[in-house]
């Protein structure tokens, strides 16, 4: 953007501006002066023209201007103004502290710290700009050691608390808990008020086993502070430890009585109830949960994380059959239920539980698909079809886009690949970008010999998601195994390989790349630990068997088909020719 003098500043301004009063850097003086914002509307009375209005090129002119771009949200012009302020008057530090800000403000942390470190050569014991390198620093995720200047900082400033705040943190971080430790107690001398400081040494006492004195800062914590939870949560931590069931309850009892609507607190509480034979207590307390479930469905969500994602499933069930006294009917509790019961296996339990949960329910659609899974998993493969049908016709678009993986993947198990492919595509007509169902119509189309096909439709998946690790894997092996495009096949196996490192099949796909490559050691490489990882699979083992063969190893080979074999492959008839060959060379 072209620098433009096109708005008078005001009359006081213009007037000090005519009279030199204002030049170069000595108008800024102090980031406390105040300049007059320019008026929206020129005053009354005669005007001078744009070019007598045209102020010098100074710095302070351009400081105002861009103030106003700032205001106006307009940052790039107000970083420009700036540049040509500190340009005009490059000894004004404050005018590179503005820019240091607006350049932070752009997520353009390079640029700021070159600017912060200029304002450090002529300012070296400016702890605002200290702070604000090492906060550079940390954006950028610099390997760069920022404890250094922390320190330096409070050597300067001893009463910047958050600093201690931060390189304690840093030291504990570090694994340097008596570093961390004498920071914090520093803190304190100075603010002895500050209840950070006791909560981080309770837990700096608490990670060194030592009971009493994390005990001990955690109350002081509370003390100063009664309304602050986490301390609590760190001494319950440190009475569970010790069995101290008593003291655990009554916390619990102080975080409800603060906050009722904490469903943590309640699920804990519950539990530790019957843990000591607190039936009653434990049972009303859960009932009364159940019932706010129903207009409170974070409640639900709390319990799938914090005790079915956790896989203690005997007390959610607990938690869960304790919530159904309060809210019978409620299809989500229900579902969390099923899950737990699909998770320890007892599918016929689990399917009882997804029976229950009704079409109007926004976990229909998922306890559809569980039931259709469970069918599947049981051989009943027709069932499976019924459920998901049923389902695909009571609801609604988004949530038929949920069913339509699973049921397609069913039509193709039955070898109905015509159906598989029209619902895909009926799902793409809902959502044209939706990725999972663009990779799964591709995988059709390789099934159905389309290869062509299939190709463009990974593209269109790369396309939309350039990270997705599968198509970019499909494609690349794709590639590799036709003979073609071997550079930009290695290259797409490896960036998928970036997101699953450990992915069995990935890996076997560049040990493929190399193998049509001639580069027979680098394929047995990678298709020797794909093997490894997948050791089951047929496909993988007639790749290591090829390198084998390839590399002069006839009997490893041999023997590498044959697993293969066993593994009552699709490939069988590309296998039995290969051993058959084999044994006529005399094996």
């Amino acid at each position: 953007m072209q620098l433009k003098t096109h708005r008078i500043i005001s009359w006081l301004a213009m007037l000090a501006l005519a009279t030199g009063v204002l030049s170069g850097g000595c108008a800024i003086q102090s980031a406390e002066k105040k300049t007059a914002p320019a008026p929206e509307t020129e005053p009354q009375g005669e005007q001078p023209s744009e070019v007598e209005a045209k102020p010098p090129a100074n710095s302070y002119y351009y400081y105002i201007e861009a103030q106003l771009q700032r205001r106006r949200g307009h940052i790039d012009a107000a970083i420009e103004y700036l540049e040509a302020a500190v340009s005009a008057d490059p000894s004004a530090v404050y005018l590179k502290k503005e820019l240091v800000v607006l350049y932070l403000h752009k997520k353009n942390y390079q640029k700021a710290l070159e600017i912060a470190e200029k304002i450090l050569d002529t300012e070296p014991k400016s702890p605002d700009i200290l702070i604000m390198k090492a906060s550079i620093l940390r954006a950028l995720d610099s390997k760069a050691d920022i404890i250094p200047i922390y320190e330096k900082v409070l050597s300067i400033d001893p009463k910047r608390q958050q600093v201690y705040n931060i390189l304690g943190k840093l030291y504990m971080d570090a694994g340097k808990l008596d570093k961390a430790a004498e920071v914090f107690r520093q803190m304190l001398e100075h603010f002895p008020e500050a209840y950070v400081g006791y909560f981080y040494l309770g837990k700096i006492h608490a990670e060194k086993d030592n009971f009493k004195k994390a005990e001990s800062e955690f109350k002081k914590t509370i003390e100063l502070t009664p309304s602050l939870n986490q301390p609590r949560w760190e001494l319950i931590k440190l009475y569970k430890a010790k069995n101290m069931g008593q003291k655990v309850i009554a916390l619990y009892e102080a975080i409800l009585e603060r906050n009722p609507d904490n469903a943590v607190a309640a699920i804990e509480l519950s539990l530790a109830y019957y843990e000591h034979f607190k039936t009653q207590a434990a049972d009303e307390l859960l009932s009364d949960l159940g019932r706010r479930s129903v207009d409170q469905p974070g409640i639900i969500r709390t319990v799938i994380q914090r005790l079915i994602f956790k896989e203690r499933y005997d007390e959610a069930l607990t938690v869960l059959q304790g919530m159904l006294a309060g809210a019978p009917n409620h299809p989500g509790l229900h579902y969390a239920k099923g899950v737990v019961y699909y998770s320890l296996d007892k599918n016929e339990k689990a399917r009882s539980a997804f029976d229950a949960v009704t079409p109007e329910s926004s976990f229909y659609p998922n306890a559809a698909i569980h039931r259709a899974i469970i069918s599947y998993q049981q051989k009943k493969l027709d069932q499976a079809v019924d459920v998901l049908q049923g389902a695909l016709e009571t609801v609604d678009d988004e949530e038929k886009v949920k069913i339509i993986p699973y049921l397609s993947s069913f039509y193709k198990e039955e070898g109905e690949l015509d159906a598989a492919e029209a619902l895909l595509k009926k799902g793409l007509k809902i959502e044209p970008k939706n990725t999972e169902l663009c990779f799964e119509l591709g995988v059709l189309y390789d099934k159905k010999g389309r290869t062509d096909a299939a190709i463009e439709q990974m593209k269109r998946v790369i396309e939309l998601d350039p990270d997705h690790a599968d198509a970019l894997n499909y494609l690349g092996y794709t590639y590799a195994d036709q003979g073609i495009h071997l550079e930009k096949a290695e290259e797409l196996v490896r960036k998928a390989l970036k997101h699953k490192p450990e992915n069995g099949y990935i890996i076997d796909s560049l040990g493929w790349v190399y193998y049509k490559k001639g580069v027979f050691e680098k394929a047995a490489e990678y298709i020797e630990k794909a093997a490894r990882l997948i050791p089951d699979d047929p496909v993988v083992l007639e790749h290591l068997g090829d390198v084998y063969d390839k590399l002069g190893k006839p009997q490893k080979a041999l023997d590498t088909y044959q697993r293969a074999l066993e593994k009552k492959a699709e490939n069988a008839d590309s296998l039995e020719s290969k051993i058959e060959a084999l044994r006529e060379n005399g094996l």
